[in-house]
C-alpha cells in the first residue's frame, strides 16, 4: 500500500484534457457535465502517466461544489481517494471558499468519515441550482464549514496566478487571515490604495519599494514592513523583480 501511494503523481489538469477526463468519469458512472469550463479546478491521479484518479472543484463565492470524485476500480482502497480530497481542500482554501458542498449516490460513509452532513438539498446556496437540476434526485447532499481543521497545502497544489499588472500570485485565507506569495516582474507599480487588513510584508527576493506620504522605504531581502489598517500607500519595482510574502488580518478581499 505505501508502495503504491509513493509512486501516485498528482497534478491539474489542463483544458487540452478534458475529453480523457470525461471518458473517464463515464466509465465510472459520474456526471459528465461543464467540465470544459471546471477543467482548470479539477485534480488527477496518475501512476506511470496512466490517470487512476480525479476530483474536481467548481467555486460559487464563499461555497465550492466537490465533484467528480473517482478512482479507478484497480487502485481502490489505497488511500488515493483521501488524498484527492485533501488536495481539493487546500485548493477550496486559495479560492477563500467557507463551506463545501457535494452530492454523492454511493459515497455517503466515506465523506461522513472526512467531516460531512447531510443537509437538505433545498438548503443547498441558489447559485447552484443548475446543478441540482442534473445531479440524481436520489443523490445525498452534504456540506462541510472547512475553516475548523489544520490542513496541509502541499507544492503541487500551489497555484501561481498571473495578474495583467505584471505580477504573480497564490493567496491562502482562513476564516480571519490571509498569507499571499508574489512574483513581481521588474518596473511594476502598485498605486495608491488603503485597506482594512493589516499587512505585515516579508521581502524574500529583491529590492520592494513602499511610498508612505512623504517618504519613500526601500525594503530589502531578508526585511519585513508592516503597514497599520487604513494607511495610504504605493509599491513598485525598480530593474529587478521581487518575491515576497504578505500576511493580512482580517481577510484580505480580492
Amino acid at each position: 500500500m505505501s508502495n503504491m501511494k509513493d509512486s501516485v503523481n498528482y497534478r491539474f489538469a489542463h483544458q487540452s484534457e478534458a475529453g480523457m477526463i470525461k471518458n473517464f468519469l463515464s466509465v465510472n458512472n459520474m456526471h459528465i457535465n461543464d467540465i470544459d469550463e471546471n477543467i482548470g479546478n479539477f485534480i488527477l491521479a496518475e501512476i506511470d502517466n496512466k490517470l487512476i484518479g480525479t476530483i474536481g472543484l467548481e467555486v460559487y463565492g464563499d461555497y465550492g461544489l466537490v465533484r467528480s470524485l473517482a478512482v479507478d476500480e484497480q487502485f481502490r482502497n489505497n488511500g488515493i481517494a483521501r488524498e484527492l480530497y485533501f488536495k481539493i481542500l487546500a485548493l477550496s482554501l486559495q479560492h477563500g471558499i467557507k463551506q463545501l458542498y457535494l452530492f454523492t449516490l454511493s459515497a455517503e460513509i466515506f465523506f461522513a468519515k472526512l467531516g460531512f452532513e447531510k443537509v437538505d438539498r433545498n438548503s443547498v446556496p441558489f447559485v447552484m441550482d443548475k446543478y441540482l437540476d442534473l445531479c440524481h434526485e436520489t443523490a445525498t447532499c452534504m456540506s462541510k464549514f472547512i475553516f475548523n481543521e489544520a490542513m496541509l497545502i502541499t507544492k503541487d497544489i500551489m497555484q501561481l496566478k498571473t495578474n495583467f499588472r505584471g505580477y504573480s500570485m497564490w493567496s491562502v485565507s482562513l476564516d480571519r487571515t490571509t498569507l499571499t506569495y508574489y512574483d513581481i516582474g521588474p518596473n511594476c507599480y502598485f498605486d495608491w490604495h488603503n485597506h482594512k487588513s493589516e499587512q505585515i510584508t516579508h521581502i524574500l527576493e529583491g529590492e520592494l519599494y513602499f511610498e508612505l506620504g512623504n517618504r519613500t522605504i526601500c525594503v530589502k531581502k531578508g526585511e519585513v514592513i508592516a503597514i497599520p489598517s487604513n494607511v495610504f500607500h504605493a509599491a513598485f519595482t525598480k530593474d529587478s523583480a521581487v518575491k515576497a510574502i504578505d500576511a493580512w488580518s482580517p481577510v484580505m478581499i480580492r
